[in-house]
């Protein structure tokens, strides 16, 4: 849905300067590389930063929708009881309290990821 009309019908030509990697060029086609799934050149998977050759043939296949998301939960601030109740009512893990200052959460958080 990204190409322009005119690149919708099957192979595109794309001029390579063999500094420009996969990833480039299919930008510079109007796809984001985030909505690009699996990259294959010549019949093998690849990476976007593989700089492609002369006869090159390459093919971007979209994102599989819907994603997969790793399992999600939340530590909601106290102005969002409505959107934690309606969470938890759909299975998501949810934190909340409504008596929390920002710093708590940030502990909390910090503390329950294992990040920064």
């Amino acid at each position: 849905m990204f190409l322009a009309p005119r690149h919708r019908g099957g192979q595109v030509r794309v001029p390579c300067d063999g500094v420009s990697s996969l990833g480039h060029l299919v930008e510079s086609l109007g796809v984001p590389l985030p909505e690009v799934g699996r990259l294959v050149v010549n019949g093998a998977p690849a990476m976007s930063a593989y700089r492609l050759g002369g006869g090159d043939v390459a093919e971007a296949a979209a994102v599989d929708r819907p994603q997969r998301l790793p399992t999600a939960r939340f530590i909601l601030d106290v102005h969002l009881g409505t959107l934690a109740r309606r969470l938890r009512l759909l299975g998501v893990d949810t934190a909340y309290a409504n008596d929390l200052d920002d710093d708590v959460l940030i502990e909390r958080r910090t503390r329950t990821a294992g990040c920064c």
